[in-house]
């Protein structure tokens, strides 16, 4: 008679736990656990509930009963595992790219994924970029040839001023599915009525759907990281106004930042995040006055829908459901062709934001677009926000206003500060705001701060130190357009 299988130890398990769990340290210094889900390797953070409750099947199969103490034991152990003997490799959220070739993570539980080279696109079974799927990740339909369908079709779904803002918009929405480089941001602006939510919303489907699709902005620092991390594409709803230590954020998550902060309130320790993602704000108003920001972005401006077009949003989900597998299609598609193209583009004079226009006009060319037309509606994007970014603040204002009859004024700043005051002050103009420089050492930081914007306007200077007081020297190169201050009360 053979005798009864010996029961496993609590430490046999644990050890065998370990052991054979497969774990790396990611670029963030998070731990990583590789697991089995329906058969099909997975990747989960060990600190994640997924993994949690991984270990608590795994533990509870093998002892028949649940014992929280060791899963504890475990992850910690694992931990120690992964610093010391673990890998350190590089992550990707939804997209990514290895080798040239760009893959993007369809989140199913099939691990399907689209492989994307200049040839073409396929659908693979397995990806050399390393995906973390966070628990808010939600998968992507399959793309679906549709001949007669094409990408022009979407504006259906946006209310959109005109033609160029639409290109402009299409454009942007497929440079999304570019990895590893800057992104504008992506605001919306309309009133209400407008529909800014529902075109948000379309767009994070498209791109990076989740069960968070839309988000309110966050109230503190720690937590804006934390949500943004969450995802490759965040979506903020209809913002007022944008805190001033946001907006420095969101120009390191354009083209790439690092952020810290301690696990826990208790200790020492820090988690480090390396962040560089899509991002698309809405509001009725313009969400801030800093240069910085507004150089990054791309402002779409909807119109109000008339009662005689308005649909009901579950009309229009259901029709872009239908869709959304020829959408993928026509863009992964594109992907590829301006992938092709990417590296021949030649743009002169390169603004800011330089990989994003290149990768833009490629995308433009591939779409059938020329080039020298597409920029033109770029650089028609750059200098509305540029006019409304200097009539929005007073001290731009006020210094446009002093210029516009003179080609040239040289002086002390502070006398500069003392005309420009005096301006304000006859236009009726309160001076109690933020944009207002309050002396004359913060007229020459304001300045600083707004010498690209200015010179795109036509107003040229430089600020020079003469013993022991600055010197400014002001040319007008261009007709200045006079933009009209709106007053804060």
């Amino acid at each position: 008679m053979k005798e009864k299988e010996k029961k496993k130890s609590i430490t046999e398990i644990v050890s065998s736990i370990v052991e054979n769990t497969k774990c790396f340290i990611s670029q963030e210094k998070i731990v990583f656990a590789e697991i089995e889900k329906k058969g099909k390797p997975i990747i989960v953070p060990i600190d994640g509930e997924v993994f949690k409750n991984y270990l608590l099947y795994k533990i509870f199969t093998e002892e028949q009963k649940i014992n929280t103490e060791v899963i504890n034991h475990i992850i910690l152990l694992i931990k120690a595992k992964a610093q010391y003997d673990g890998e350190t490799i590089i992550t990707a959220n939804r997209i990514g790219a290895k080798k040239g070739i760009f893959y993007y993570d369809l989140a199913k539980e099939e691990n399907k994924y689209i492989c994307i080279t200049s040839k073409g696109y396929k659908i693979v079974q397995e990806s050399p970029v390393i995906f973390t799927r966070k628990s808010i990740l939600s998968p992507q339909v399959l793309p679906k040839e549709n001949e007669n369908y094409s990408l022009w079709e979407l504006k259906k779904y946006f209310n959109i001023i005109n033609e160029e803002d639409f290109t402009l918009l299409l454009v942007h929405i497929i440079s999304c599915f570019i990895p590893n480089t800057s992104h504008h941001i992506l605001i919306f602006l309309g009133n209400q009525g407008s529909a800014k939510t529902t075109a948000c919303r379309f767009i994070k489907q498209i791109v990076d759907p989740s069960t968070i699709d839309i988000s309110a902005m966050p109230r503190g620092k720690e937590d804006l990281i934390l949500q943004i991390s969450s995802s490759y594409m965040t979506v903020f709803d209809n913002i007022n106004r944008l805190k001033e230590e946001y907006n420095d954020i969101f120009c390191q998550l354009v083209t790439g930042g690092n952020f810290i902060k301690r696990k826990l309130y208790t200790d020492s320790d820090i988690v480090a995040y390396s962040l560089q993602c899509c991002l698309i704000l809405n509001g009725i108003n313009y969400l801030t006055n800093q240069p910085d920001l507004l150089d990054r972005s791309i402002v779409i401006p909807l119109k109000k829908i008339s009662s005689c077009d308005r649909k009901t949003e579950q009309e229009l989900s259901a029709q872009f459901k239908k869709e959304l597998p020829y959408i993928l299609h026509c863009i992964f598609q594109t992907v590829s062709q301006a992938k092709k193209i990417h590296k021949d583009i030649q743009v002169e004079n390169l603004p800011r934001m330089a990989d994003a226009v290149k990768w833009y006009c490629a995308i433009a060319e591939a779409l059938d677009i020329d080039n020298t037309d597409f920029l033109k509606i770029y650089h028609r994007n750059r200098e509305q926000i540029n006019q409304e970014l200097l009539s929005e603040n007073i001290t731009a204002y006020a210094l446009i206003q002093f210029m516009l009859c003179k080609p040239k004024w040289k002086g002390a700043v502070s006398e500069l500060w003392e005309k420009l005051k005096n301006i304000i002050e006859q236009k009726g103009i309160s001076i109690n705001q933020p944009s207002w420089a309050k002396s004359s050492s913060a007229l020459s930081r304001q300045l600083n701060k707004l010498k690209v914007n200015l010179e795109e306007a036509g107003i040229y200077f430089h600020i020079t130190n003469i013993g022991n007081y600055k010197q400014i020297s002001l040319e007008s190169k261009k007709g200045v357009i006079q933009n009209e201050v709106k007053k804060h009360n």
